[in-house]
């Protein structure tokens, strides 16, 4: 029986290892470069897609908003319900997002009587509870949210806006409601909403409050 020659075999150890060696370089540069392309692929996808979300704005619409309805009075010496009137401007920033600046007001005058008034100057936010179902769901409930600057004032001597007892400082006001034909470009809008006043009255050391219902209209 023949017998290999143990040195011829260790003669070819360098180039077999030399050609394993080859092989696996070879494989790891062609995975690093497929690695490479994809990753770059991936990049360029994601620098295009940056570019086009950033070359198209948001575009936010914009409705005024008068609203009229009753109101009551906390803590301001006042028995009876009074009118609240107001003023503001929506922004929809979002399918379900809108953002407003709004003026309240609220009398609680009876003549020949003493009365109260309630003004707050607010920015706030709304979130639509059915905003993702806009299409298929025109009348959407919310919650609302703002904060601002308030006054109030109280007269005891005679009706008017001559004050015996007032303050003046930062209010918050939380608020529900529903929005109706949000698909129109002219809404109407039901809300209930509860303001305080973070501030004491300079004499009877109270921080009034309003509740008030209203009814809206956006256009």
């Amino acid at each position: 029986m023949e017998r290999s020659d143990p040195k011829a075999n260790r003669a070819d150890w360098p180039t077999a290892h030399r050609s394993a060696k080859y092989r696996i370089m070879k494989t790891l540069y062609a995975t690093i470069l497929a690695l490479s392309i994809i990753f770059a692929g991936l990049a360029a996808e994601a620098h295009e897609t940056s570019t086009e979300l950033s070359t198209e704005p948001l575009i936010a619409t914009r409705q005024w908003k008068v609203g009229l309805g009753p109101a009551s009075a906390d803590q301001l010496n006042v028995n009876r319900s009074g009118i609240l009137y107001t003023l503001g401007v929506a922004w929809g920033v979002q399918e379900n997002v809108d953002l407003d600046l709004v003026v309240r007001t609220a009398t609680f005058e009876k003549v020949g009587e003493s009365g109260a008034h309630f003004s707050e100057l607010l920015f706030g936010t709304t979130y639509y509870l059915s905003g993702r179902f806009l299409s298929a769901v025109p009348n959407a409930a919310f919650l609302s949210f703002a904060v601002g600057r308030a006054w109030a004032a109280v007269s005891t001597s005679g009706p008017g806006l001559v004050s015996d007892d007032q303050v003046n400082g930062w209010s918050a006001r939380l608020g529900l409601g529903c929005k109706f034909f949000r698909s129109q470009t002219v809404n109407l809008g039901l809300e209930l909403n509860h303001s305080k006043l973070l501030a004491e009255t300079f004499r009877s050391k109270n921080s009034p409050g309003l509740t008030s219902l209203a009814l809206a209209l956006y256009y």
